[in-house]
């Protein structure tokens, strides 16, 4: 665990774990929040498969 926190906070993971390099923490709350707006939270951009599950 610690390793993997050095690791964070030195920006030191590979492309597989941030697309773009960045790391975002979203808490839970806002990410039901955005979920139920029809957003992706990991992204900001409008959820493509919003709706279609029913309510969230």
């Amino acid at each position: 665990m610690l390793e993997y926190l050095v690791r964070l906070f030195r920006g030191e993971f590979d492309d597989m774990w941030a697309d773009d390099g960045v790391l975002r923490f979203v808490h839970v709350r806002e990410a039901q929040r955005l979920l139920a707006a029809g957003i992706d939270p990991d992204t900001g951009e409008p959820n493509p498969y919003a709706g279609m599950f029913g309510p969230c």
